[in-house]
């Protein structure tokens, strides 16, 4: 008989790559982006916690404080929580994963001290970023762009025609992403929280769920649970909120009419639209990164060389040979990456909005030393 006290941790990196060992302890610690949960085996759902500077696990009645390290830190809450964890702070931790966004005709990138940059059209504001902040995360979209500072609290500029840059006060986040007219973020214990448009119900998540990543695209959302089942709300004209039943996933985008996902094993999975070719990926896989654009979704192979499917002309689909990258996303009609050493890089179809690219920037990258 094996002994109920001995269960399996895993520990999960957002590329969907793993590394497994096998511990006579309690529970599993995830890793996502820069979120860490802990489940155990006896409980009804995950304790989401962001990754944190100093952590509270409370033993019995006494607060144990350690500072030793985030994947230390939670092993310890996992083998002593005896309800959830509780976080009395957030330090969110800046990786090129969130340190670039781009929207309809704008960009943005974090540099190493979290300080952003814009560029492109500002007509609305959207390339404006309030003076002196420093943030862990960003995300723009078709005229604003909201992040997060380090403490996770957000901050938005742009346009603000639905309230999409007037975020809720007082909250916390660990993750955010802007969508057209509606922005969607998750509290430390993975509850959703949307702002903004909701004609189609693209702002109204469904109670009572937990997730580890969100993903906010035209008038809809996808999430993926703790246990990487995707779900999806608002509108649904093409499919695009009707995720494939039984699938898992690491990784999930939302466009414009359609869904892609990456598999455990990095295989790409795309629902919803199809006129351009947007839900029909492309072969050569596996890929550790991925961004839905409006029509088209860009990917990137574990060399970090990217590849494009779906779009027009207009499109940013054709990336530029010879590049490896450390992060991509996609926008409206163009595409932004870091490389490696971080300087940046955009493609575009015959609009061309990267035109004003601040070539010698250099913005964070996990590859970076520290």
């Amino acid at each position: 008989m094996t002994d109920p006290s001995a269960q399996r941790l895993s520990i999960m990196h957002s590329s969907g790559m793993s590394s497994a060992r096998e511990f006579s302890q309690v529970g599993r610690v995830v890793r996502a982006n820069n979120q860490m949960s802990c489940t155990r085996s006896d409980q009804s759902r995950p304790v989401r916690i962001a990754e944190l500077d100093v952590l509270h696990v409370f033993r019995g009645m006494r607060p144990v404080i350690l500072a030793l390290g985030v994947t230390l830190a939670m092993l310890i809450a996992c083998m002593n929580q005896q309800g959830s964890p509780s976080a009395t702070s957030i330090s969110l931790t800046l990786t090129s994963e969130t340190a670039i966004a781009t929207g309809s005709n704008h960009a943005c990138a974090l540099r190493p001290d979290g300080s952003p940059v814009c560029w492109g059209m500002n007509e609305l504001g959207q390339a404006s970023p309030p003076e002196g902040e420093r943030f862990a995360a960003i995300s723009s979209t078709s005229d604003h762009t909201c992040a997060l500072r380090f403490d996770g609290s957000p901050v938005c500029w742009g346009y603000d025609g639905d309230g999409q840059a007037s975020p809720p006060r007082g909250e916390r986040f660990t993750a955010i992403s802007a969508g057209h007219g509606h922005i969607c973020a998750l509290r430390p214990d993975g509850s959703p929280v949307c702002w903004g448009a909701n004609e189609s119900g693209q702002t109204s998540a469904p109670e009572g769920e937990r997730f580890e990543s969100i993903s906010s695209g035209y008038w809809y959302t996808c999430a993926l649970r703790y246990d990487n089942t995707a779900v999806c709300w608002g509108i649904d004209r093409v499919g695009e909120s009707s995720p494939p039943a039984g699938e898992r996933f690491t990784t999930i985008s939302t466009g414009n009419g359609h869904t892609c996902a990456l598999r455990p094993d990095g295989i790409p999975v795309c629902w919803g639209a199809d006129s351009y070719g947007q839900s029909s990926p492309s072969e050569g896989g596996p890929f550790v990164a991925m961004s839905s654009g409006a029509n088209y979704t860009c990917v990137l192979r574990p060399d970090g060389s990217p590849a494009c499917w779906g779009g027009h002309r207009h499109s940013g689909t054709s990336p530029p040979e010879g590049e490896q990258l450390a992060a991509i996303d996609s926008g409206i009609w163009h595409t932004c990456g870091l490389r490696r050493d971080g300087s940046p890089v955009c493609w575009a179809g015959e609009l061309g909005y990267q035109q004003s690219l601040p070539e010698e920037e250099r913005f964070v990258t996990d590859a970076m030393s520290p």
